[in-house]
């Protein structure tokens, strides 16, 4: 296998090399051009075929190693803050890594992940229009055609799952979505997708086990804040949802947003408002079947154990 190797290779044989990232192989794709400090290349994922990534190289290698050791706490205020603005997103999804004998980042790609003119992507295209216009069962059928031709594309594994949720097949559409992020693992969208359909499985363990997973490795993507905290409550866990709740606010530390900033969250106000408002109340009510539950502890113990069984059962209903 030919694979990347920074000590050695020129910049002008870095195209067609092999990079491995989080477990899945990728091949470095085309030259896009060049900034002040870096060079940009298509990355492909070599399972599936698509360019959902960019590759970028430091052309000072020192600038690279200060890289490496950046914590990225700036970056990651002024993307929530701009989630407040019209420039929501505009900061992409961005991964410094080290290997290969070097050092360089890995980042969203913006525009086609594959040949506008490959069949698989008319496919892709005319079954978004169906799946726009609400005709699930017809976009799942073009769907499969796509993945007839590449049983690996993601994409179209990811849109047929959502056909198949709207048809009532979730059980299906998770499974789909688990084999996406099998195959491309550094897509925040597929995550998200991925998170949401768990927890309508009714997988609310899984879902939660999930987004903590992913957590530290997509730090400046909020998108799955909100049905986590919903999650952790309905798991019984009001703690955690509070704990994560005031970690929406733009710049929890208060060390680097301005005062306009600071104490406002990435969430919706009223989204924000109706999460406060139930954590609070779930907060409430656990305190207070825990003071009922060593209430009725203390009432067996003196011998009295009908009323002290009463009202641990009431406890546990609260």
């Amino acid at each position: 296998m030919n694979y990347l190797d920074l000590i050695n290779d020129d910049p002008d044989e870095f195209e067609g090399k092999l990079i491995t990232f989080e477990g899945s192989t990728y091949q470095i794709g085309s030259y896009l051009g060049s900034g002040a400090e870096k060079m940009t290349y298509k990355l492909v994922n070599k399972q599936s075929g698509l360019c959902l990534h960019v590759i970028k190289f430091w052309k000072v290698p020192e600038e690279a190693d200060l890289a490496a050791t950046y914590t990225g706490d700036v970056e990651g205020v002024l993307s929530r803050a701009l989630a407040q603005t019209e420039f929501k997103g505009v900061i992409p999804n961005s991964f410094i890594v080290s290997g290969h004998g070097g050092t360089f980042q890995i980042q969203d790609y913006a525009g086609a992940f594959e040949d506008q003119a490959n069949e698989t992507f008319r496919l892709w295209e005319k079954a978004n229009g169906l799946l726009e216009a609400s005709q699930f069962a017809e976009a799942a059928a073009l769907y499969a055609e796509v993945l007839q031709i590449n049983p690996y594309h993601t994409a179209a594994l990811n849109n047929l799952s959502y056909a198949q949720e709207q048809l009532g097949n979730v059980e299906q559409s998770y499974n789909l979505l688990s084999k996406v992020i099998e195959i491309e693992p550094n897509y925040f969208p597929y995550h998200q997708s991925y998170m949401q359909i768990a927890a309508e499985c009714g997988y609310i363990r899984v879902s939660l086990e999930h987004f903590e997973a992913i957590r530290s490795r997509f730090p400046y993507q909020y998108g799955c804040d909100a049905l986590a905290i919903d999650l952790y409550l309905m798991a019984g866990s009001p703690e955690k949802a509070k704990e994560l709740l005031e970690q929406t606010l733009i710049d929890p530390s208060g060390r680097y947003a301005s005062d306009e900033f600071r104490k406002k969250s990435v969430l919706d106000r009223s989204e924000r408002a109706r999460l406060q408002k139930a954590t609070k109340a779930a907060i409430s009510a656990k305190q207070q079947a825990r003071r009922i539950m060593a209430r009725a502890e203390k009432i067996v113990q003196a011998g009295a154990t009908a009323g002290g069984f009463a009202l641990l059962e009431k406890g546990y209903t609260i």
